[in-house]
């Protein structure tokens, strides 16, 4: 799994200015180097040790400060290699100095390239950080549509190899317009974020929730027949209709969600099986809202 993906928006934006920052203090790094290569200047007794590596500016970022998360990514791994691969080739080439030496170009272009794989395994990072971002729905902090369909293939495939059968639920949240019409759209943002909150409060940790368009989300409920997650979309909702949203304004207001339930299924594509959620949804809505109603073949089940 992708580690990258866990990161909330906030994570992201602080390891792209992290990854920046230590982008800079590796170009620092190496203009100095060459300032001493070419210039004759002296280099810093840091550079040639053994444990160069953790010495740099940007050592000390990439051991000390760098989010955990970047730890457990491959291409952090290949960073690592990397940078202590090119302060090996760079205290034996300073080294040569001393001694009268002119520098092997077959060495000196080694340590260029070396150099140069560095800077493009950290724009690789930041370009799978940002496209993580583009996956992020910035208002609630949960995936969107975009990373919604790949993590749904890879758990109908995960599915299909256990035989355990997994739900998808479609949810909207009820009159939500007459939110936005009647306290403004910043209200109604805190009923999104509040509603999630709760959403993801209530979930296992391994079940997932998407938002799938305005004030429609998804939830994938692994290991759960659908039949069975009828009774816990029953508690769910029981307990958003009874939770106690507070506005910027002061004023507290509640909100209901009406729910349709179906099988995510093994034999047709993800899309197909989100269609007959979403037709569950709107059989829930059409009975009044604030309902579960659950997708049994051409047969809906009604929970009141």
């Amino acid at each position: 799994m992708n580690v990258l993906r866990t990161l909330q928006p906030h994570e992201a934006a602080d390891i792209l200015n992290q990854l920046a920052q230590g982008a800079s203090y590796h170009s620092n790094w190496l203009k100095n180097w060459h300032s001493a290569i070419l210039c004759q200047g002296t280099f810093k007794a840091a550079d040639l040790v053994e444990d160069a590596h953790c010495h740099c500016e940007f050592g000390q970022w990439f051991y000390r400060q760098a989010h955990p998360l970047l730890h457990e990514h491959p291409l952090f791994n290949r960073v690592a290699i990397t940078h202590r691969r090119m302060h090996d080739l760079s205290r034996h080439l300073a080294k040569t100095l001393p001694e009268g030496m002119a520098i092997n170009p077959s060495e000196y272009d080694t340590f260029i390239d070396c150099s140069i794989e560095l800077q493009t395994l950290l724009c690789d990072l930041q370009f799978e950080i940002r496209d993580s971002l583009c996956t992020i729905d910035p208002l609630t902090g949960v995936c969107n549509r975009q990373g919604m369909i790949p993590s749904l293939e890879e758990e109908q495939q995960r599915s299909l190899r256990t035989n355990h059968s997994c739900s998808l639920v479609m949810l909207d949240l009820d009159h939500f317009k007459a939110v936005n019409d009647k306290h403004g759209h910043r209200a109604g943002d805190q009923v999104l974020r509040s509603a999630v909150q709760y959403f993801v409060k209530a979930l296992r940790p391994y079940d997932s929730i998407y938002r799938y368009g305005g004030e429609e989300f998804l939830l994938c409920l692994p290991n759960i027949e659908p039949l069975q997650a009828v009774s816990i979309l029953e508690r769910l909702r029981a307990g958003l209709e009874s939770l106690p949203i507070e506005l910027a304004s002061g004023e507290t207001i509640s909100i209901t969600a009406s729910f349709g339930i179906s099988a995510l299924k093994t034999d047709i594509s993800v899309e197909e099986s989100i269609s007959i959620a979403d037709y569950a949804l709107y059989q829930a809505k059409h009975a009044g809202r604030n309902c579960v109603h659950l997708w049994e073949g051409e047969v809906y089940t009604h929970a009141a």
